[in-house]
């Protein structure tokens, strides 16, 4: 069986590198969740993997959830149509693997828009020993998934008997 390695670039933060070698057997949903957590992020966000081309164009989308919409397509604000879209969960590795360095945008929770950058680096043998997939190589550590308000600590009493209010 076909292990796929892939190398793993936030967009913002190139010295953050991750590589995970899964199955190509496996679903993207198994991808997405082996990425979440090499990163330490806490997968509560909605996702999705672009198959892209080598100038990393944007092309068919996996999502982790298909979006809501009426049964008429043509009321759905986008110029994506719901048959434009798969399920990560529907879909295995190796069936959207075109080329032997194949790359994807990937792009987790739309608001904050944290975008990876995944390319495919080697196909290796598997282990049958090993459980997939799995961090191969980590390197930098990942932005903070949330933004912590910094808050000034409070005045204490004492400070205002150096004001010199008689």
């Amino acid at each position: 069986m076909a292990v796929y390695r892939f190398r793993i670039v936030f967009e913002d933060h190139e010295d953050v590198v991750r590589e995970i070698d899964i199955l190509g057997k496996q679903s993207y949903d198994e991808f997405h969740r082996a990425i979440q957590e090499s990163i330490s992020f806490d997968n509560s966000k909605e996702a999705s993997f672009f198959m892209s081309d080598d100038l990393w164009k944007k092309g068919l989308e996996l999502a982790l959830s298909l979006p809501e919409m009426d049964d008429d397509e043509d009321d759905y604000p986008s110029t994506k149509k719901k048959k434009d879209i798969r399920l990560m969960s529907k879909c295995r590795i190796a069936d959207f693997i075109d080329d032997p360095h194949q790359r994807m945008v990937y792009v987790f929770d739309p608001k904050e828009k944290w975008t990876l950058l995944v390319e495919l680096s080697k196909i290796v043998p598997d282990d049958p020993k090993a459980n997939y997939p799995k961090t191969t190589k980590s390197e930098g550590a990942a932005p903070k998934q949330y933004k912590v308000a910094v808050i000034p600590p409070p005045l204490d009493d004492d400070e205002d008997d150096d004001v010199g209010y008689d």
